[in-house]
């Protein structure tokens, strides 16, 4: 069926924006997926060589799965459980963890926000073709039209783990400046200078 140019500038830019949503979504993922990984460094001296992180982005872990990681273990209404006794005293152990805790309303308004968008997610990937009547010009607009708002609620969200990446990564390199400094200066070395804070 051949289609008029009004048909077929719409379908452009609702394909353009589909495309656009999709892209949004695997960042966003790709943010939950990072900050889980980040959120407990944990290794012990003997483990310096072999030890990284968790590899969530080889991981074919889904959306929902690691959004349920992010909120155990990431942001939670609970504090954060006491790190357990090290049973041998004579090895180093590092434990480096990030927690943002908030309140009981605040956490659910966030999971319901979340669960919606990889509900709309899911519909995008897996039903648009059944959903979306493309044969015709206002059928187009009117994707085209959800699609924005879509697209303004994944931005929001992904502007937010942004946002605690930056301060995450930031607190967590001045940390190890700081102990870093701190350990040079108890072996007699302050050739590297202090700290950010203590200049």
């Amino acid at each position: 069926m051949s289609l008029t140019p009004e048909v077929e500038a719409a379908r452009s830019r609702l394909f353009e924006l589909i495309g656009r949503n999709v892209l949004r979504y695997q960042h966003l993922e790709l943010l939950l997926k990072q900050l889980v990984a980040h959120s407990d460094l944990d290794f012990k001296e003997s483990d310096v060589e072999t030890w990284k992180l968790p590899d969530f982005l080889a991981q074919k872990t889904t959306m929902g799965i690691i959004t349920k990681a992010f909120f155990g273990q990431v942001v939670t209404t609970e504090p954060k459980e006491s790190l357990p006794k090290e049973t041998n005293p004579d090895s180093l152990r590092f434990r480096l963890r990030m927690h943002l805790p908030v309140g009981e309303e605040d956490h659910q308004a966030w999971v319901k926000r979340m669960a919606r968008l990889i509900s709309t997610r899911n519909e995008l990937i897996h039903h648009s073709l059944t959903r979306m009547k493309i044969d015709t010009v206002d059928g187009c607009l009117a994707a085209c039209e959800e699609l924005e708002l879509q697209g303004a609620e994944i931005a929001k969200e992904t502007s937010t783990l942004q946002s605690i990446a930056k301060n995450w990564l930031e607190l967590k390199s001045e940390t190890l400046r700081r102990l870093s400094f701190e350990l040079e200066q108890a072996n007699g070395d302050t050739s590297t200078g202090p700290t950010r804070q203590q200049e």
